[in-house]
């Protein structure tokens, strides 16, 4: 698979660069589980039948991977339930590792002391979800705005005019993995 990935979504496995703050952070996707001792956060792309989660935060604007930092002697199992519950009020029902962003961080220290710096990764897995209520949100959270799920055509139309349109290609591979046929 992973020689087919790079082909149909080549601009997701190019290094990527981003700011978190002043800080400058280079990227690149990765398939496969990350390594333990490096993951600092967690990422889902969560769908309900043939819809995908998404959520709209004060801070971000659209998301198609809701999730966080992993607290101090949580795994990531816990973290994706926990962040699930915080973002989206939503639960998982199945969940599948497929791979991890891999991050290194030019700040001088970690973003919290207890994860890794300045390498890093976000694990990104796939599931089923359920909604069973409001967001419960977090002390340190992003204010949530709002919960809804798309098709895949309304998630292309939306994020395909967002600032964070690769999330459509890590989207677009995880509905792949995601089908029992292939």
């Amino acid at each position: 698979m992973s020689g087919d990935a790079r082909a149909r979504y080549p601009a997701l496995f190019e290094p990527m660069r981003s700011r978190w703050g002043e800080h400058d952070l280079r990227h690149v996707f990765e398939l496969g589980e990350p390594p333990p001792a490096l993951v600092s956060n967690v990422r889902f792309i969560g769908f309900s039948g043939d819809q995908v989660l998404a959520i709209r935060t004060l801070e971000f604007d659209w998301s198609l991977m809701p999730g966080g930092t992993i607290e101090p002697g949580e795994a990531v199992e816990e973290a994706l339930e926990r962040e699930l519950l915080e973002e989206a009020g939503a639960r998982q029902t199945s969940f599948q590792v497929f791979a991890g962003m891999h991050f290194w961080n030019a700040a001088p220290e970690p973003y919290r002391p207890h994860i890794p710096h300045p390498e890093f990764y976000w694990v990104v897995a796939y599931g089923d979800i359920e909604i069973i209520g409001e967001p419960t949100g977090s002390e340190d959270g992003e204010t949530i705005l709002e919960v809804r799920l798309f098709t895949m055509d309304e998630a292309d139309a939306l994020f395909g005019s967002h600032a964070e349109a690769w999330q459509l290609d890590v989207l677009g591979l995880a509905a792949e993995l995601r089908k029992p046929d292939r």
